[in-house]
């Protein structure tokens, strides 16, 4: 779904705070095509606090999104073993977690091979992904880089083995050095005594326990060079090129927004913070029973809910209510809209910070409808809850219910699998 306002594209901003990466402003801004737009979430460096937002075109293909890393002048690989540029890309059907004002935010598991569905570099995003869903790029891997680094630390690891074990005592890289080190002090410097007392030192006996100790620690070492190439702390760009500029012309051709989505956990602590700031504080919430129906803020959906749910505009009429948080066109729509009513008497500048907000984090206010939807939904706790009975709607309740959908007719649409075309269409 796209916003109505310029500014929620983001572009002008650089590429977030964790990027050292300059970008300068282009002199002449591209022009954006005018079909639909639709938000998806990219995963850089295989880290769940870097699920990026970018907005796509509704006829964009899987494949096009090589443009992105093609473009960026980072390296977004989970690793140094593996090359900067993905081949393909997989889909997350995770299903989600929903927040109680009825947004979905990613699981844990959501990057599990268990939930990812491969798909096709010529398939049309929109046909296959839910707006705002998670996409996971596949890296091809450095198999020459991983394995001739894991030779040469196991080298380096068999010259410094203990000398009373070792088959080659003394061929260790430190008592290398001190040879070298000894020779050019003897037959360069001229200082022959003071490499005699050098060598001296190193070629002593050590006791057995030190050796022990020595070699212990040296494989410390050498397994925290592995982890850090291995879980990305030394990712660079390249090793022996420095990574170009970026200007905005080529962040808005690639759909940058600078918003990416946030953890269970941030949302529940900032949704708190939101609700309790809203009443009054603390001691106010706490009053009016407020910090009760807060310490729940948020439910792990099962399976055929959320991301998992089927592409639909609406859902069928004979859909059972027993619970499930199954996805359709038409609320998304619902809820985009209400977003936009909500703001829509705010500056250019304030809706851009929350309409980025609302990307990171989906609603914090939505329609009482929505609510009690999900406040029962999270009563049933995390998982499948295929079989569990649905908790029962009060009258008054219902009536609620009844007056919103009166105040707001869905529209029907033919189709089981639509895409954000059909929304223009309305």
């Amino acid at each position: 779904m796209s916003n109505s306002k310029e500014e929620t594209t983001g572009t002008t901003s650089a590429l977030g705070t964790d990027s050292t990466t300059e970008v300068t402003e282009a002199e002449e801004s591209s022009p954006i095509n005018e079909s639909p737009l639709f938000d998806i979430y990219i995963r850089f460096n295989g880290d769940e606090e870097r699920d990026y937002c970018f907005q796509v075109h509704a006829d964009t293909t899987f494949g096009e999104l090589v443009k992105i890393f093609d473009t960026l002048p980072l390296n977004l690989s989970p690793s140094i073993f593996y090359e900067r540029i993905p081949t393909n890309f997989q889909l997350s059907t995770e299903p989600g977690v929903l927040t109680r004002e009825g947004g979905l935010l990613f699981g844990d598991n959501a990057g599990k091979q268990q939930y990812l569905k491969l798909v096709r570099n010529d398939d049309v995003i929109s046909e296959k992904s839910w707006p705002g869903q998670l996409i996971i790029p596949v890296f091809p891997e450095r198999s020459f880089l991983k394995y001739s680094l894991i030779s040469l630390l196991a080298v380096w690891l068999y010259t410094d083995l203990p000398d009373f074990i070792s088959p080659t005592p003394g061929i260790g890289l430190l008592t290398a050095l001190m040879r070298v080190a000894a020779y050019i002090l003897t037959n360069v410097l001229n200082f022959k005594s003071l490499a005699d007392s050098m060598l001296e030192s190193v070629l002593s006996p050590t006791p057995i326990a030190a050796q022990i100790l020595f070699f212990v620690l040296h494989i410390a070492k050498v397994l925290v060079i592995y982890l850090v190439m291995w879980l990305g702390a030394f990712n660079p760009y390249s090793i022996f090129k420095k990574a170009p500029a970026i200007q905005r012309e080529a962040l808005v051709k690639i759909g940058w927004t600078s918003s990416k989505k946030a953890i269970a956990m941030d949302f529940s602590k900032d949704y708190r913070t939101y609700r309790t700031s809203k009443v009054g504080g603390l001691l106010q919430a706490h009053r009016l029973g407020l910090l009760d129906k807060l310490r729940y803020t948020t439910v792990n959906l099962g399976p055929g809910e959320g991301f998992d749910s089927p592409l639909v505009w609406n859902l069928p009429k004979d859909t059972p209510d027993d619970g499930k948080f199954l996805l359709s066109y038409s609320y998304l729509k619902e809820q985009e809209e209400f977003f936009q009513e909500r703001y829509s008497k705010v500056s250019d500048s304030e809706f851009a910070s929350e309409y980025k907000h609302f990307r990171r984090y989906g609603p914090f206010d939505a329609p009482e409808k929505v609510t009690k939807f999900c406040d029962r939904r999270i009563m049933m706790k995390d998982g499948d809850i295929t079989g569990k009975p649905f908790p029962e709607v009060k009258e008054d309740e219902k009536k609620d219910e009844k007056k919103e959908d009166e105040k707001k007719e869905p529209k029907s649409v033919e189709g089981k699998e639509q895409t954000p075309l059909l929304a223009e269409k309305q």
